[in-house]
């Protein structure tokens, strides 16, 4: 049995659940609305309707391995941008004029060519604005491969919690979690800077599955 189906049956099984649920608690909305309404926030109606939860949990479950199955590491990746976004309105995906999908964590931005579902819509900006002119991106970077980011990461010595990868001197230093990010939704990318900015260059990826940006951290300079 594929995972699509095992996603039907979640469903179903869920519904029947709601449909029980309602008429042996008597409340007021069909079986029909309460599944609506769970399927919203299943971690917050788990804990208020305690029978549901073990299908919720199924429910869940099944809906990531299916996402997962369909949107592949890019869908794995925009789920972790979207997580480290700190500004509410902003924690989903929107689609750009262009008809890109698009999503911004304030410190990393993808415009992917191919919709990824499973994320909240929510109203993004343009995201135009805070891409750098592509005319003046000179200088290509070698991006590094998972085993190659593995190996040259290093500890931020002022954020323990914190990795870094350094592309290089006279080059952007940027956090290992927000590369991986961009690599995972843009794979065998390529990524260009401005060589007038050296260090303090904006980063950017492309792919034939569309661009991102990725902004550096600034180097310490030794004392």
């Amino acid at each position: 049995m594929n995972i699509e189906a095992l996603y039907d049956l979640a469903r179903e099984n869920l519904l029947i659940l709601c449909r029980g649920y309602v008429k042996e608690c008597r409340m007021p909305q069909t079986g029909e609305a309460l599944y609506e309404e769970v399927i919203q926030d299943p971690p917050k109606y788990s804990s208020w309707y305690p029978a549901l939860a073990p299908a919720l949990k199924i429910y869940v479950e099944t809906r990531e391995e299916l996402l997962k199955s369909k949107g592949g590491t890019a869908y794995s990746a925009l789920k972790r941008m979207i997580n480290r976004v700190t500004i509410g309105k902003m924690q989903g995906t929107w689609t750009d004029s262009a008809g890109r999908c698009c999503a911004c964590s304030g410190y990393h931005a993808v415009r992917l060519l191919t919709p990824v579902e499973g994320f909240k819509e929510v109203k993004g900006i343009n995201l135009d604005n805070s891409y750098p002119p592509v005319e003046e991106l000179d200088t290509e970077l070698h991006v590094p491969t998972p085993g190659e980011l593995k190996a040259n990461k290093v500890k931020d010595k002022s954020n323990p919690r914190r990795y870094l990868y350094d592309f290089g001197d006279g080059l952007p230093m940027v956090d290992v979690r927000f590369l991986t990010d961009i690599i995972d939704c843009l794979p065998h990318a390529k990524a260009f800077i401005k060589s007038s900015d050296g260090e303090d260059s904006t980063i950017w990826f492309t792919s034939e599955k569309g661009d991102g940006i990725l902004l550096p951290i600034r180097k310490r300079k030794a004392t």
